[in-house]
């Protein structure tokens, strides 16, 4: 069916945005990457923004200051140093922001999906999961495609609640 008048401009469609403020490059990395292997054809647009280390006020404060604009809001940080300043999870809290809190780090996440027991404290689970990579890296796409391939992902969704949280975020199942 053709409209009344082709040059008149349709009207723009307002697209559901998701902002990802993440701690650090392995955790956008792995962000990236689940975007790209469950998040295609979901009807949003995800962002991944880095707060480059720190702690969750970092992370926080980013989420915040970045986040006019988005439908959603999610920082995702580590348990090790959380956010400890009350105006930036107060000012989350009205805001919104959606907060994954990985414990006590991002590779005792990546510990549990390899379903491999979880060591006390971070130095410990960033020792074990380097020595299963082995010259691997957390920072490069191809480590997360050979290591954490959807079907993995999809089977330990279910036991991992930091897991599910994310995956269902970027499918805007949530």
């Amino acid at each position: 069916m053709s409209r009344s008048n082709p040059f008149k401009p349709r009207p723009r469609s307002v697209r559901h945005r998701t902002l990802f403020v993440v701690e650090g490059d392995s955790e956008k990395v792995f962000v990236e990457y689940l975007r790209a292997v469950c998040g295609r054809g979901c009807g949003t647009r995800i962002t991944v923004e880095n707060a480059y280390g720190g702690s969750g006020d970092v992370v926080l404060e980013e989420a915040i200051n970045l986040s006019p604009g988005y439908s959603v809001v999610v920082s995702l940080y580590d348990a090790d140093r959380p956010a400890k300043i009350k105006k930036n999870l107060k000012r989350a809290h009205q805001l919104g922001i959606k907060r994954v809190i990985t414990k006590p780090c991002i590779e005792a996440l990546f510990l549990e999906i390899l379903e491999v027991g979880i060591p006390s404290g971070t130095e410990n689970c960033k020792k074990g999961i380097r020595d299963i990579l082995g010259s691997d890296t957390l920072v490069e796409k191809k480590t997360y495609e050979n290591w954490f391939p959807i079907e993995l992902l999809d089977r330990r969704k279910e036991d991992i609640p930091d897991l599910l949280l994310i995956m269902k975020l970027i499918r805007r199942e949530n």
